[in-house]
């Protein structure tokens, strides 16, 4: 309820602060990022080790200088997009984006020995 000078009394702040903390949503995310320029052999064989990683029971990428541990279920979102452009100023350029995207299986650690 509002004052008559159209402030908030106390007690409806108070629940009102109560009612957003409910719809607040909150999101946190680690990101590794790694950029170099290498030779397309080099490529290959990265991508070559990629899928070896989700082959095996242990998903571990490595990230220029750090190994992440993984935990993808066995069905992924996968998108592939390759975009081509061509700029009288720059040239052509040619780019290939690769996507994964799942949410980690529950490991269950009861069943771990």
């Amino acid at each position: 309820m509002r004052t008559s000078d159209g402030s908030l009394a106390f007690g409806n702040l108070a629940r009102e602060l109560q009612s957003d903390a409910r719809t607040l949503v909150v999101t946190m995310a680690d990101r590794t990022s790694y950029t170099d320029t290498v030779t397309r052999d080099q490529i290959a064989d990265q991508l070559r080790e990629l899928a070896d990683a989700f082959e095996s029971s242990e998903t571990n990428v490595r990230v220029g200088n750090k190994t992440v541990n993984l935990s993808p279920p066995d069905s992924i979102n996968y998108q592939i997009d390759v975009v081509e452009r061509s700029s009288l100023l720059r040239g052509k350029n040619e780019s290939v984006e690769i996507e994964l995207g799942w949410k980690p299986e529950q490991r269950d650690e009861s069943t771990e020995e």
